[in-house]
């Protein structure tokens, strides 16, 4: 069932039954549409009524919607995603879905991206790029072991890869990985703040933090004492940025003189690097 709450007031108003197992749910048009993944179907529902039931693949667990009018639906034990046009559920019993896709074993997750369709197949260790222009399989992503959650920001897909602990990032203008991050075991969810991704971590009980934006230099800092130094003397120079850096990351710096020093040394938001005179 659905239970409905009056957000003004914080009371409860009344419950609607709908299909066994509901998992997820999508507002399109004054209705909601409710994915049952126990009794493979999607209802929809008003605020009011029970509308209308419409029959998917089976175990239906996530729903998106396109263009405010179709449902892609992932069907968890069918290997495939149903397409639902909402415009043809003026009547109460849609039998046929519109079109079912073929992806790969397991799909666990779905997320939209432009005109773009992403499915993460959890027992393939893939991600399936839907082209929703004329609903086929465009592409077949190979990405870390058990991906099980998908987030995006800005052109950017993250895939939370369970089996490896780690978060493959995919660049949607090329659906290719362009980088994998570690993170705490058993990555389960992920959620979106501003530019920051947080990667909740089932076996570590703890959430890490992706900052997705390009770190922003804050401050140049020195640990050597102000004093007049001579030739050979060794001063560290330090650069603090924003965010906790990558591994691999380096930054080139100009000296007054014209040389040319490159802070290599990592330590969290820090870079840094020592000048020999």
């Amino acid at each position: 069932s659905v239970s409905i709450i009056d957000t003004t007031t914080q009371t409860y108003l009344r419950t609607i039954p709908v299909g066994s197992g509901p998992t997820e749910m999508s507002f399109l048009y004054g209705k909601l549409y409710v994915a049952n993944s126990t009794s493979s179907s999607v209802t929809f529902i008003n605020t009011s009524k029970l509308l209308g039931t419409i029959s998917t693949g089976l175990n239906p667990v996530w729903l998106v919607s396109l263009s405010g009018r179709y449902l892609y639906v992932i069907n968890s034990k069918n290997k495939n995603v149903t397409i639902i046009d909402t415009a043809d559920t003026n009547a109460t019993q849609v039998s046929e879905p519109k079109i079912q896709i073929t992806v790969w074993n397991g799909p666990s997750a779905i997320a939209l991206v432009w005109t773009k369709i992403y499915v993460a197949n959890t027992d393939d260790s893939t991600v399936s790029v839907i082209n929703t222009t004329n609903n086929t399989v465009s592409k077949t992503i190979p990405v870390g072991d058990k991906p099980i959650a998908l987030s995006v920001i800005g052109t950017n897909l993250f895939v939370a890869n369970s089996g490896v602990d780690t978060v493959s990032m995919i660049d949607t203008a090329t659906d290719t990985v362009k980088q994998t991050i570690k993170v705490g075991t058993s990555p389960l969810s992920m959620t979106v703040s501003g530019t920051k991704l947080y990667v909740q971590n089932k076996d570590t009980k703890s959430i890490s933090i992706i900052y997705t934006a390009a770190p922003v230099l804050k401050s140049f800092s020195t640990d050597t004492p102000n004093a007049t130094y001579g030739e050979g003397a060794v001063i560290n120079i330090a650069a603090l940025f924003d965010q906790k850096l990558a591994q691999g990351s380096i930054m080139t710096i100009l000296m007054n003189n014209g040389v040319e020093l490159i802070l290599n040394t990592i330590n969290d938001q820090e870079l840094s690097a020592n000048y020999t005179i």
